[in-house]
């Protein structure tokens, strides 16, 4: 058995076993560079501080404290049970919706522009409103609720988040952290922010390294479920502020996923709206459904 060499001895002995190894007459040594190449985006990162994320995202996204636009609107119903997913048309709607809880949505038929299904949430209730099957349901915004169909899991408090980005809490007990991720498209500083007054996570936003544009948010339940993912493309300024028009809310445990496309020249944004653009009335003859 060969002692084990020590020191000066060690080296010299690794020295030789390198020598041995390469092949009489090569100059090479045995260790070779592999290049690999990085994505674009990825070399054209950009740099930022937790405290300018914060103030991006105040500023640009989340000034925006009411909208109005056209869009148009694609709900799909997952079936895992039954490994399937139902995909409906995309219908053109009109879209209102005012900060801190108010939103209307309108849902039209694409050959005769008359309501499908109008939908309105304020003051903690909401109100759907479906002319086709007399129908007006409502209940509170609370409430959670798994149909069979997701088609009936669809609210409009769910969207209001995903078009109006709440703003970050500021200051020493703000609550808000930074990391870093990467995929194969790109590199993200993805902040998290904690529910008030303990550590349960409420919500992440990603942004964007090569542009520091708002790209996603993660919102999460108090199980530490996902309650909403939601992907952002296609930005537009609307004066000092950024309007993302493409985006696709999903919602895995109701079941559904809505992608809207917001009308750039129709949207309008920083309009005083009143309480009653917000109510739905009970048409005559209804069948009211009062959901608890």
């Amino acid at each position: 058995m060969i002692p084990p060499a020590s020191g000066s001895a060690g080296r010299a002995f690794l020295a030789i076993l390198m020598l041995a190894l390469v092949p009489a007459g090569c100059r090479k040594i045995i260790k070779t560079k592999v290049r690999v190449d990085k994505a674009p985006v990825h070399r054209q990162v950009l740099h930022s501080t937790l405290p300018d994320l914060v103030q991006l995202v105040n500023s640009s996204y989340a000034s925006v404290e009411s909208l109005v636009a056209k869009m148009s609107l694609e709900l799909q119903g997952d079936m895992p049970d039954e490994n399937y997913y139902e995909r409906y048309r995309k219908t053109p709607a009109q879209i209102i919706a005012q900060s801190p809880d108010s939103i209307r949505i309108n849902v039209q038929n694409p050959l005769t522009r008359t309501t499908i299904v109008a939908m309105a949430a304020s003051q903690a209730r909401f109100q759907i409103w479906a002319p086709t099957k007399n129908k007006f349901v409502t209940g509170s915004t609370d409430l959670e609720r798994n149909d069979e169909n997701p088609i009936y899991n669809v609210r409009p408090e769910h969207v209001l988040p995903a078009i109006l980005i709440e703003p970050l809490p500021v200051g020493p007990s703000a609550g808000v952290l930074l990391i870093e991720e990467t995929d194969a498209r790109s590199k993200y500083y993805v902040i998290h922010e904690l529910e008030n007054g303990n550590l349960r996570l409420k919500r992440r936003l990603w942004i964007e390294r090569s542009r520091l544009e708002l790209v996603r948010q993660d919102y999460y339940d108090t199980d530490g479920g996902v309650a909403s993912l939601i992907r952002y493309t296609a930005p537009v300024a609307a004066g000092q502020a950024v309007v993302n028009t493409g985006i696709v809310l999903e919602r895995p445990r109701d079941r559904y996923t809505l992608r809207l496309r917001l009308d750039p020249k129709s949207l309008k944004t920083g309009r005083q709206l009143e309480e009653r653009h917000f109510d739905l009335p009970i048409p005559p003859g209804a069948d009211l459904i009062e959901m608890r």
